[in-house]
């Protein structure tokens, strides 16, 4: 939607987004222990309960996905892409880009890229380091 078509709003606007990290986050961390991995897991049960809360109240969102959950959890990353939501550019499995070389960081979001442009059929829009 470009900036002209957004129609006025004296309230406001908010931008919503969410990151379904999944377990990558901990993994990046080096924490691969059954308690914060577990954490990760409940990305995959949250996400349909954020999608039937987003529907109800017809609010447009967006969602960063890492490549690694789109790998783990195809059925979930899909379900966002069906409900309408824009899917972002978030690395592979939650990497510390200032440790990356920068060969190694674009490796990362090349492989990325193209699995969001497979997932959705479009290249992402936006991006979340």
């Amino acid at each position: 939607m470009s900036a002209d078509a957004i129609p006025d709003n004296p309230a406001g606007y908010v931008c919503l987004t969410f990151d379904f990290d999944g377990p990558s986050l901990w993994i990046a961390r080096r924490q691969t222990t059954p308690n914060p991995i577990s954490r990760g897991e409940f990305g995959a049960i949250a996400v349909p309960r954020i999608l039937k809360l987003l529907s109800r109240h017809e609010i447009p969102c967006t969602f960063f996905i890492p490549g690694h959950s789109i790998d783990t959890y195809p059925d979930a990353a899909r379900m966002v892409v069906d409900a309408g939501c824009e899917v972002g550019l978030h690395g592979y499995a939650h990497e510390y880009n200032p440790r990356l070389s920068e060969e190694e960081e674009r490796a990362i979001l090349e492989r990325t890229f193209a699995q969001i442009e497979t997932l959705t059929g479009a290249p992402p829009k936006g991006y979340r380091a």
